[in-house]
């Protein structure tokens, strides 16, 4: 888990840097990259493929326009297209690694 840690800060830090809004969750902790309370997305839920699609409609309820689910698990993407309803028209779901994303 300590490896996680460390690549969530470091895509927080990355996204500052580029003025990108980006929210990064490990464990029960969750943070935005713009320094916004988040503190109503801490849980105790361990469900990754859950919490990307709250974090997701969270974003949207919060006005993003643009957004970006990253995750190669299918269900992810299952569950993305349930929801679509509540995220915005311009959202893209990426999967893949490295230079074979699409």
């Amino acid at each position: 888990m300590h490896s996680q840690l460390i690549f969530q800060k470091k895509n927080l830090l990355h996204a500052r840097k580029l003025g990108k809004r980006l929210v990064a969750s490990w464990r029960t902790e969750a943070k935005f990259s713009v320094g916004k309370d988040i503190s109503e997305l801490k849980s105790t839920h361990e469900e990754t493929d859950t919490k990307i699609i709250l974090h997701s409609v969270y974003a949207a309820s919060q006005g993003a326009q643009t957004i970006h689910i990253m995750s190669q698990d299918s269900d992810v993407l299952v569950l993305s297209v349930w929801w679509s309803r509540h995220l915005p028209a311009n959202t893209k779901f990426v999967t893949g690694v490295g230079v074979n994303k699409r």
